[in-house]
């Protein structure tokens, strides 16, 4: 290749890397399933340095991801392995599914038709750090019937 070419394709690739480097990452991803309905959503709020954030405060209702669901139908919920590395934990409305959190990159449970008759349930997914013990990040999803 002529030195000139070679200087071009050395500018080319460097302005691609300066470009690539200069962009934020991702937020990481959860992805709720029942039936035939699916969603996958980023973080309304994520830490990277892995501190604490404050869920309650953090996020915008835009970014609240909706399922259509049905009583005693599976719902699954799947995370990154970034996510399960340090654990999550996961409710509906002000009730956590679990004792402790969950470290596996799944997670299945069903609704009973008294829990749905209430409307649109909230799902809450919570990232938490390696001690189990502060938030990390946040994801909202609306469960609602069919």
């Amino acid at each position: 290749m002529p030195a000139a070419r070679r200087s071009v394709a050395f500018g080319l690739a460097t302005v691609g890397l300066l470009t690539l480097t200069g962009c934020d990452k991702p937020n990481p991803t959860v992805t709720v399933f029942s039936g035939s309905s699916s969603n996958r959503a980023e973080a309304i709020c994520w830490s990277r340095s892995g501190k604490a954030v404050d869920t309650s405060t953090c996020g915008s209702e835009e970014k609240v991801g909706a399922i259509s669901v049905r009583a005693n139908q599976t719902v699954g919920i799947s995370v990154d392995p970034k996510i399960a590395d340090s654990g999550w934990i996961v409710a509906v409305g002000q009730s956590q599914l679990t004792p402790r959190k969950i470290t596996e990159t799944y997670f299945r449970f069903t609704l009973t038709p008294q829990e749905l008759a209430s409307g649109p349930l909230r799902l809450q997914v919570v990232a938490v750090d390696k001690a189990g013990t502060a938030p990390v990040g946040r994801w909202l999803f609306d469960l609602k019937t069919d």
